[in-house]
């Protein structure tokens, strides 16, 4: 699937990497949610255009066949996005952790004294 990442997932253990691994699988997901709109193997294959009922059958299958296909790729495209959301946020609380973090060590060191 053409811009669907490739490779290992990246890394293990750390929020960092937790970060990382959400944003990477909701990359993934998006890039899904194109190629599964990209499956359709068109209506002919379905049997539309043929003789009597079986095309007028082929139709019905056809149209299911493509609603399936868009609500699979509306899906993977929504849950892409949230997934994305999610390592943003995630990141940004990280960030303001690690500052808050950062701030209070530096408080503490400058108001402490040796006994």
């Amino acid at each position: 699937m053409s811009g669907v990442p490739t490779g290992p997932v990246p890394g293990t253990g750390s929020v960092d990497e937790l970060a990382t691994r959400l944003r990477w699988v909701g990359e993934a997901l998006t890039a899904a949610a194109g190629t599964v709109a990209r499956v359709d193997p068109g209506a002919g294959a379905f049997g539309v255009g043929g003789p009597g009922e079986l095309g007028d059958v082929g139709l019905l299958l056809y149209r299911r066949w493509a609603a399936a296909l868009a609500a699979r790729s509306a899906e993977a495209s929504a849950h892409g996005t949230r997934l994305l959301d999610a390592a943003g946020t995630l990141a940004e609380t990280i960030d303001r952790y690690r500052a808050a973090d950062a701030d209070a060590d530096g408080t503490i060191r400058a108001s402490w004294t040796p006994r």
